[in-house]
């Protein structure tokens, strides 16, 4: 990956046209982009990215000091050639691969692999999150996250869908409801969920028996398939 303190999401965004950098981000998320190498130190950076065509297109990004912080120097075997979206994607991958070795805080510790890929997941998406809410729209469902111990006592990934309410001064009303997954079978679902929404919800209400409680466990892959749909959405959230 880049150099550990140089490429920031940032750096990556301000190097590329808006519609590279989302097409970039789309291609990373779709696990497109590979590293195959990083010489010379870490401020170089060499891979594949799969596009539209059947074989990868190679690509080589240089990061340069300068007066504006860093210049990317990107070059791509497609018939753009030069800091197009397969750059982008590359360097966004470098950016995943080094969130990936954050540590992650002691007090949630020790966590399955699977699960510190989930956080890591978690803490990329709140700089890229999608899926807004239009502005007419004031209730709003958002996944709250939470770490339980089961009764045999491992820690547990869970996730609580919450039902509140978009206040003028753009905070939340202190009033929270839960939304029980189930109502999303009901011939007429709450009207201010989004697709997606409907989405996550047949899922988690499909995940397992319904035990009564007020959040789901986050469970093989399925559930790491309906997390990735949840942080999709921008409405991914720790219980405080």
């Amino acid at each position: 990956m880049l150099a550990q303190s140089a490429a920031t999401l940032d750096t990556v965004r301000s190097a590329f046209p808006s519609q590279y950098f989302e097409r970039g981000l789309r291609y990373q998320r779709q696990g497109r982009a590979t590293i195959t190498s990083q010489p010379d130190g870490g401020d170089r950076l060499e891979g594949v990215v799969r596009g539209s065509r059947r074989a990868p297109y190679r690509v080589d990004v240089t990061l340069i000091a300068s007066r504006n912080g860093h210049d990317v120097i990107g070059h791509c075997s497609c018939p753009i050639g030069f800091n197009c979206k397969h750059v982008a994607a590359l360097m966004i991958e470098s950016l995943v691969a080094r969130q990936r070795r954050r540590e992650v805080p002691a007090k949630i510790d020790p966590l399955t692999p699977v699960l510190r890929s989930w956080l890591d997941a978690l803490d990329w998406a709140a700089a890229t999150g999608t899926d807004e809410y239009p502005a007419g729209i004031r209730q709003r469902l958002l996944y709250v996250l939470s770490i339980k111990t089961d009764a045999q006592g491992a820690r547990q990934l869970r996730v609580g869908p919450r039902s509140l309410r978009l206040l003028n001064d753009g905070t939340f009303s202190n009033r929270v409801s839960n939304y029980q997954v189930g109502n999303i079978f009901s011939p007429n679902p709450a009207k201010y969920l989004r697709p997606m929404d409907h989405v996550i919800l047949r899922e988690l209400a499909l995940s397992g028996p319904y035990s009564g409680a007020d959040d789901h466990p986050i469970d093989g892959e399925a559930g790491s398939a309906s997390l990735e749909r949840m942080i999709g959405t921008g409405r991914c959230h720790w219980l405080a």
